[in-house]
């Protein structure tokens, strides 16, 4: 008489290791599907690698060429702190303007390209800042574009009335180290940097006027 009332079976027991070797693959399945999810799916915290802050970027263009031409590569990247390189650039009227000339006050200097859409978009903002600039700050941008009369053109369509300089060459933002455009450099009175703002923005929104007068940076390099 046994000690439960089953009946004893004549089938032989189960074979445990054939059974651990099916749990070990379905854990391994079901690791390797975790694995590709955290990899597919996007962060939904906003902390994932994908999200990670490292610059100012928006929709600017990943080129630093015109359409069709090979991404030039940058020669050098400028950190806070650091002088603007000097530089001799004409303006569309042909004078050479010296970088010297651009010290002594807060400087936005705005790289852009007739055939950057984000770079346009700014354009009216960047008209406004220069109005409201008065004597605390100053004003000027770059243009690469190869052919003066696409610069010329884009000036005279939105009425601008900063500086704007030529520099077909690309050699300046390449020593400044641009990825995009529109790219702009916040400068102090003796050409140090104070920012670098990657992508089109507000310029003419009242807080940057304000942070402007006061010779401080944006906040959106931050």
């Amino acid at each position: 008489m046994t000690e439960f009332n089953e009946p004893l079976s004549s089938e032989p027991p189960p074979h445990r290791p054939h059974r651990l070797l099916w749990a070990f693959l379905l854990v391994a399945l079901l690791g390797g599907a975790g694995v590709v999810g955290f990899i597919v799916l996007p962060s939904q915290d906003g902390k994932g690698p994908s999200n990670k802050k490292r610059a100012v970027r928006t929709s600017a263009p990943k080129q630093v060429s015109a359409p069709g031409r090979e991404p030039r590569e940058p020669l050098g990247e400028l950190d806070s702190g650091d002088r603007l390189p000097s530089f001799a650039l004409p303006d569309l009227s042909g004078r050479m303007t010296p970088s010297s000339e651009l010290k002594g006050k807060t400087l936005v200097l705005n790289i852009w390209a007739s055939w950057c859409p984000p770079c346009l978009k700014e354009m009216p903002a960047l008209q406004e800042l220069h109005e409201a600039a008065g004597e605390d700050f100053r004003v000027v941008s770059i243009s690469v574009d190869e052919d003066v009369r696409d610069a010329r053109a884009l000036a005279e369509k939105y009425a601008l009335t900063f500086p704007v300089l030529l520099d077909p060459s690309g050699d300046l933002p390449a020593k400044l180290g641009t990825v995009m455009y529109p790219e702009t450099w916040i400068l102090d009175g003796n050409g140090r940097v104070l920012e670098r703002v990657i992508g089109e923005r507000e310029w003419a929104h009242p807080e940057i006027i304000r942070r402007l007068r006061a010779g401080l940076p944006t906040g959106w390099a931050e």
